[in-house]
């Protein structure tokens, strides 16, 4: 082979996988993974608010926060947790099997609790039941609220990266050297007490290799999300975390707006969906949540 051949080659290939991963990769994705979510349900006897629907931020966290949060919440009704596939978000799908599963058990009463990106499909399982002829009915809290194309970490780099759809070879070569760089536990001494440390331990081994196919399509979700309407009569309540670093401060505000009105609770010393970190901190904050929230008609 003549020198030229070494660089051409290489080059010549490398450009056949971009394409590769460019074109046909998230095609595959869609015949290789399930749109469809984990729903489990864990039944309390003590609730009077029927179901409450956990619907998390990113999926890499999801798991994690709602085992924190699950005696607290199951104070207030059974607790139903969607988890999304990690390979592949579809948020019309999560809605659709969420709404399918209640009316299922037999709910009639739901509290949402809507995490981050979670917000945004609370407000779908709403528009989603009016089209299906208002069999549910709603209490909704939103903590640390992402709003409708806005308010997005790096803004401008995620409606970038939203448009590729990355599959199982995008997922294979390039997951590990994108999380490289990934989180870390903070110091034990930072976390206060109640804290699970192995269950710690996995929410951040499992954000370091969180498939780029589920990031991408939650924030694609994200980005193009538009509510469709007002949601006047639905009692609202915002969990506004003191220190988050991923929300803009007018963000609660923008969920009252679209809700025509609720009420905003600060949880201090708390950052952007951290139940694990600062689960204390949250407890209280949802347990206020639910105070304010009126009671349900069984």
């Amino acid at each position: 082979m003549r020198p030229i051949g070494y660089v051409i080659l290489p080059l010549y290939l490398l450009l056949c996988l971009i394409a590769y991963l460019v074109v046909f990769d998230g095609l595959i994705s869609n015949l290789v993974y399930s749109p469809h979510p984990k729903i489990e349900r864990y039944q309390f006897s003590t609730g009077n608010l029927g179901a409450v629907v956990f619907f998390t931020g990113t999926q890499s966290s999801g798991v994690a926060h709602s085992a924190q949060m699950r005696d607290t919440w199951g104070r207030f009704g059974d607790v139903v947790v969607a988890e999304y596939n990690r390979h592949r978000f579809d948020g019309p799908t999560i809605v659709r099997d969420t709404y399918n599963q209640l009316r299922r058990w037999g709910y009639s009463d739901v509290t949402i609790v809507g995490a981050s990106l979670g917000g945004l499909l609370a407000v779908d399982l709403i528009d989603y039941d009016r089209s299906h002829g208002n069999r549910l009915r709603f209490k909704v809290i939103m903590t640390d609220p992402v709003t409708d194309g806005q308010d997005l970490f790096q803004q401008v780099a995620a409606q970038r990266i939203s448009i590729w759809r990355p599959g199982p070879v995008g997922n294979l070569l390039l997951t590990r050297l994108f999380w490289k760089f990934g989180f870390n536990p903070p110091p034990r001494d930072q976390l206060g007490s109640g804290v699970d440390d192995e269950l710690l331990a996995k929410h951040y081994q499992a954000s370091k290799s969180y498939p780029l196919s589920g990031w991408t399509g939650e924030l694609r979700y994200m980005v193009r999300h538009r509510a469709v309407e007002l949601y006047a009569g639905i009692p609202l309540v915002v969990l506004d975390a003191e220190n988050d670093d991923v929300v803009r401060p007018e963000a609660a505000q923008h969920a009252l707006n679209i809700f025509g009105g609720g009420q905003i609770v600060k949880v201090p010393g708390a950052s952007h969906i951290d139940y694990v970190e600062h689960p204390q901190a949250w407890r209280g904050g949802f347990q206020a949540a639910f105070a304010l929230l009126p009671a349900a008609t069984r």
